[in-house]
């Protein structure tokens, strides 16, 4: 065989007539454009009726196109008809010669198919014909199956298969699995291609029309040169033997040599040019109709462009994968290749980074222009957003040759928010997706600018979004028609929240909206579920996008990327409308009559939009070519990076992924003619790769770099083992460029000035804190040169200012802190606490007001507000009946607690408790605490001889009982506060009072967070008490306790409470009162406890000679020191006062508090930016006293006060 392939290569060799069809095959080191370039010439040269046809991929038709034109006139240049000659040189892919000479026929008026109409039409199939099919029967709602039958069909059209080669699976009695798979595939494939024959132009039938044009030419003054191809469907094949039955020069070039045709032939799999000598075989055959090969001519090195290094490498990469003969080689000193670089690098982000530096540096150099270079690399796409950002970065003027899918496009958006909110009955997110994707409603019929209609719709949109997260609007909320409400939650727990014009203005905004959305959506929603089809369906679905405006935003967004000079994303806006139109035709023409199936629509829509690319602008610009190293190259560029050769990538490991697998393609190709065929195997795949690679050694003529990355995520990377065997075999420079690129930074050799400036910055914090001589003179040098630079001053110090900027919060000025709080402050015992804390923390809540987003959510305040509202209306209860808590029976306490709980379920404060089934188990485990709570009262009661007097006690506001309290000229404070109980007793010898403190966490009171200013509440409270009891009763009481009662439903493990005398022990401890209690009236308050050194309810004890217990001696003071402490608190109040309004903004908090610190790990935790690793932030530590220290401690501090107001 070999032999007579030798003898048709002589044959063809001696003449090279020009006649019939030729297979020419060449290396890549050949200079084939120009050859061809010369052959072109010479044939128009000849006659001036004769023309030339270049026929490329699709891909590559315009770079071909400008080339060869260019190539072709300069040999015309002395030609007398040169500019008459160029115009008889026509290049065409395979579709653009269908269009051509079809564009007058009438098949071009006949409705063609897209890829998304395709899948659209196989649903339809597989729906109708179900009962046919068994393992495929349920596959219709699957799209990932659709798709992969899309393909599977396609690759039944392009190899010719007829349904005739399912025969032998359709009359199998006793399939296999890929028997009856095989089977299956041939019923679908035979409605598939009905269909298409009866409704549809499809491939199989415009090509039969183009052959028939073909066949009436005639071409014989025509050479026809066919490049590039590495496939052929068998449709392209009839076009390739009717251009030459109808007279044509065809000529057919691959990449190839003679060996290579017989080795891949002989051994197949041994060579890297299987696949190409597979589709010459195919082609020469089929032309021939027979057995015979094509004439073959080799072309040999003529005037090539590639230096010797490359044509060395190509030798030796083609001798070891079965191109050319393997030659013996003498063993000898690896040889030199200077023109290939075999680079290193850390990770990829360095990879990249360095790779856009060196291409910056040989531009600015004048080396090379940007557009002899290319990068070529493998899973571009995952990296798209950071090649963006590079060439901006190296301000490199750039072509990336990748297509975005329009699948991401806002209309998508739309389209899925609207099935959404119609299937899932108006979910906030879904709503808010359609609002915000800003292609709906925010147009008005007035002749405000569309630019201020846009930000007012905004605007409106985002003080909506505040309404339905403050109250949990969705569902039927948003149809019932019932207004909605909203009031802003209150700044903290001593504050009440009301009702403003502010809030008032944001509702009507929000109904506003609401009423626009639903007046649209109820009634498109109600006439799509009442059509009978789907050509109804979708015209109610395209018109409610036309009423919501969504046409009319695209227009909008068209021309502001048009006026910003965006032309591709305004060209993008018209692809994305049109293809959209195109989807709908589609679809109405292949379920028209059928019912309307929403979410089919959706899935079909999402497979159109993922498979259509928008149109790329091929560059003609002086710009660097960013492709992915698989596709198809014309002609090399001066210079190749090729990115990413790790194994793995290079070459890649090719899984069997497709529907049709391995075996089943095996299967049916032996029941195949010759002139059929399908797509390669997993292995033929895999069998590629050293092709592809052989391609990347050949893309660059002057250089070649390549490069890898030894990590990825974190995950350690091989070298590709196909440049192991290049540096096995050759003595390549190996560069280590992680490495280079920190030295080079290091010295200061920045190619942009974004490199000087992130290298700068790196440098100004490591050398933050070293002493000038400690610092490296370049690195002194470097920042003095900079400032004094016009063109990088400015940016110069905004970066020093980022170095250097301490994170401290600086003092108000009087006048700000005036403007902000006036002379009159009103202050809550919270917000002095929160001052005491962290002073930075109360300037951002009650200085500048900001609060987060208000949800619709049950948070810890939400719990303790319902809490509180429960204790006050039981208490107020049981004195409107004149009912004591000693008295009170379980009958009437369940009866009262359960009227209580109706009342609270109206209370649109607690609707949340009521929004849902988790939320009503919530309410019924809060009722169960409070149940239990309200059980420890009454057993309180029963031991204490104080009765509960007011409750839910508001102080300070709206003319109750108000407290002012003076601070200097002109200025004083207001002190507000809502008191959870006080109890009164009322002897012989005076009132004695106490006040309750209800918490849902438990507390304890400490002398230091006292002295610190952080638990002043309790005696805040007890002193306001007594002022209340005083206007209310004419006298002082004397205070008994001040204490917190913690509202739980207590848990207890067997272990803990074995009995039933043990579980009532702990159950009453776990209420006990914790706080503050007078120990010189401690038998007033408590007989039992001086009865039995025990208490039920203090927490205290007494030892035997009636004093108290040393564990509980923290909580236990005198009435003189209980009067300190609350002129201590007072002066607190007073200081704290005066910090605010001198301007305090300090960022200080507490560490002993920094799990709740707003400034550390909460709400203005962003805001504070607080870094304890930060020499200028550091935290404070609560000071540590015991009792008697705590005591003289405040003693001291108070007749230090009295002796400056003396003084």
């Amino acid at each position: 065989m070999f032999a007579r392939f030798h003898d048709i290569l002589k044959k063809t060799l001696k003449g090279g007539e020009m006649m019939g069809f030729k297979a020419v095959i060449s290396k890549k080191s050949i200079n084939k454009s120009k050859m061809i370039a010369e052959r072109f010439s010479n044939w128009l040269k000849e006659k001036e009726t004769h023309q030339v046809f270049y026929i490329v991929p699709d891909h590559i038709k315009f770079t071909a196109e400008m080339e060869m034109i260019r190539n072709v006139g300069e040999l015309l240049t002395h030609s007398s008809n040169q500019s008459y000659a160029s115009t008889r040189l026509q290049v065409y892919s395979f579709k653009r010669l269908l269009w051509y000479l079809l564009r007058n026929e009438a098949i071009t008026e006949k409705l063609s198919i897209s890829k998304v109409g395709i899948t659209m039409l196989l649903k339809s199939i597989l729906e109708e014909h179900s009962d046919e099919l068994v393992l495929f029967k349920n596959e219709a709602r699957h799209k990932g199956f659709l798709e992969q039958l899309s393909r599977v069909m396609n690759e039944f059209q392009s190899g010719g298969i007829e349904i005739e080669d399912f025969s032998s699976f359709f009359e199998a009695t006793n399939p296999t699995e890929n028997e009856q798979r095989l089977k299956e595939f041939g019923i679908i494939y035979r409605h598939y291609t009905n269909a298409l024959k009866q409704d549809f132009v499809h491939q199989e039938e415009s090509y039969a029309q183009l052959c028939s044009v073909i066949a009436s030419k005639d071409l014989s003054n025509t050479f026809i040169v066919i490049d590039e191809m590495v496939t052929l469907t068998k449709a392209e094949m009839e076009v390739i033997e009717a251009l030459v039955g109808s007279g044509a020069t065809v000529e057919f070039h691959a990449t190839l040599t003679t060996y290579g045709v017989h080795t891949a032939k002989n051994e197949a799999g041994d060579s890297l040019f299987t696949s190409n000598r597979i589709l010459l075989e195919r082609l020469s055959r089929w032309v021939n109709r027979g057995e015979e090969l094509a004439r073959i001519i080799e072309w040999e090195d003529s005037d090539s462009l590639f230096d010797e290094d490359f044509k060395e490498v190509e030798q030796f990469w083609l001798e070891s994968n079965g191109g050319l003969p393997k030659v013996k080689r003498t063993p000898k000193e690896k040889l030199t290749l200077e023109k290939i670089t075999f680079t290193k690098y850390t990770d990829e982000r360095e990879e990249y980074q360095e790779t856009f530096a060196r291409i910056k540096r040989m531009v600015q150099e004048g080396k090379v222009r940007y557009k002899d270079i290319q990068i070529l690399g493998r899973n571009l796409e995952e990296n798209h957003l950071f090649l963006e950002s590079l060439l901006k970065q190296y301000d490199i003027p750039g072509f990336i040759d990748l297509s975005d899918s329009m699948e991401h496009h806002p209309i998508i958006q739309v389209l899925d928010a609207l099935f959404a909110i119609w299937k899932y009955d108006w979910r906030y997110a879904d709503i808010m997706s359609l609002l915000r994707s800003e292609y709906v409603l925010w147009r008005k019929d007035n002749e405000e600018p569309l630019k201020d209609q846009l930000q007012a719709f905004r605007q409106q949109l985002d003080e909506t979004e505040t309404v339905i997260l403050a109250n949990g609007y969705e569902g039927y909320q948003w149809t019932n028609g019932k207004p909605w409400a909203y009031v802003e939650d209150s700044i903290d727990e001593d504050s009440k929240a009301e009702q403003t014009d502010k809030n008032t203005r944001v509702l009507l905004k929000a109904e506003q909206l609401r009423n626009e959305l639903t007046s649209v959506l109820l009634p498109a929603f109600k006439k799509i579920e009442q059509s009978t089809t789907t050509k109804e369906a979708v015209s109610v679905l395209y018109q409610l996008l036309l009423t919501l405006g969504v046409d009319q935003s695209f227009i909008y967004w068209r021309d502001v990327a048009a006026e910003d000079g965006d032309v591709e994303t305004a060209r993008r806006q018209e692809q994305v409308w049109s293809e959209f139109i195109r989807l709908l035709d589609e679809y109405i023409y292949i379920f028209g009559d059928k019912s309307f199936d929403w979410e089919t629509f959706m899935m079909l829509l999402h497979t159109g939009f993922e498979q259509t690319h928008y149109n790329l602008a091929p560059s003609t610009l002086d710009e660097l070519t960013i492709t992915g190293m698989d596709s198809v190259r014309y002609t090399p560029k001066k210079i190749t990076f090729a990115v990413g050769l790790s194994q793995g990538v290079m070459p890649r490991n090719i899984d069997e992924t497709g529907l049709l697998t391995d075996d089943e393609r095996e299967l049916f190709s032996n029941h195949l003619d010759s002139g059929r065929f399908l797509a390669p195997t997993t292995g033929q795949l895999q069998s590629v790769e050293p092709f592809v690679f052989y391609q990347l050694l050949m893309s660059a003529t002057d250089h070649l770099y390549l490069s890898c990355a030894i990590s990825k995520d974190g995950k350690e990377q091989l070298v590709s083992n196909f440049i192991q065997r290049l540096l096995k075999h050759y003595d390549l420079e190996e560069m280590d460029g992680s490495l280079n690129r920190q030295n080079r930074l290091e010295q200061g050799d920045f190619v942009v000035p974004y490199e000087l400036f992130t290298t700068l910055l790196l440098k100004m914090r490591e050398n933050k804190f070293k002493e000038k001589e400690e610092i490296d003179f370049l690195w002194k040098l470097i920042p003095h040169l900079l400032k004094v630079d016009a063109t990088f001053s400015a940016n110069y110090h905004a970066l020093l200012a980022s170095v250097f900027r301490l994170n401290v919060a600086s003092k108000l000025p009087l006048s700000l802190a005036q403007e902000l709080y006036g002379n009159q402050l009103n202050l809550s015992t919270s917000q002095i606490e929160t001052y005491y804390k962290d002073p930075f923390s109360h300037f951002l809540q009650y200085g500048l007001r900001l609060k987060e987003r208000q949800e619709f959510e049950l948070s810890p305040a939400n719990t303790g507000e319902y809490f509180h509202e429960f204790f006050d209306q039981f208490i107020k209860e049981l004195n409107a009946r004149g009912i004591s808590l000693r008295d009170l029976t379980l009958e009437q306490k369940l009866a009262i607690e359960k009227d209580i709980f109706n009342r609270m379920k109206d209370n649109p404060k607690f609707a949340i408790l009521a929004s849902s089934r988790r939320l009503n188990f919530v309410q019924g485990l809060l009722h169960q605490t409070l149940m239990q709570t309200t059980n420890a009262l009454q057993k309180q009661a029963l031991a204490l001889e104080t009765k509960p007097w007011m409750t839910e006690v508001v102080f300070g506001t709206s003319g109750n009982y108000p407290i002012h309290i003076p601070i200097g000229h002109n200025q004083s404070i207001h002190l507000r506060g809502k008191i959870d109980r006080i109890d009164l007793l009322q002897a012989d010898n005076g009132i004695f009072n106490g006040i309750i403190d209800y918490k849902s966490s438990e507390q304890k009171f400490e002398i230091a967070k006292l002295i610190a200013g952080v638990q002043i509440q309790l005696l805040t409270y007890l002193k306001v008490s007594e002022e209340i009891i005083r206007s209310e009763k004419g006298v002082i009481p004397t205070p008994l306790e001040a204490s917190y009662i913690h509202v739980h439903n207590p848990k207890f493990s067997i272990k803990e409470v074995p009995t039933e005398d043990k579980f009532m022990q702990e159950w009453t401890k776990a209420f006990k009162h914790r706080g503050l209690i007078n120990s010189d009236e401690i038998a007033r308050l408590n007989p039992e406890l001086v009865e039995t050194s025990k208490s039920n309810v203090l927490n205290v004890a007494l030892k035997k000679d009636g004093g108290i217990s040393a564990t509980y001696k923290n909580g236990v003071y005198t009435t003189e020191e209980l009067k300190l402490f609350k002129d201590f608190v007072w002066e607190k109040i007073q200081e704290a006062g005066k910090g605010i309004l001198s301007g305090d903004i300090t960022l200080a908090p507490y560490e002993d508090f920094k799990q709740y610190a707003d400034s550390v790990s909460g709400k203005f935790s962003s805001i504070a930016q607080f870094d304890a690793t930060n020499p200028e932030n550091r935290y404070r530590t609560l000071p540590k006293f015991e009792k008697e220290e705590g005591i003289t401690f405040i003693q001291d501090e108070l007749q230090e006060k009295k002796g400056e107001t003396e003084a």
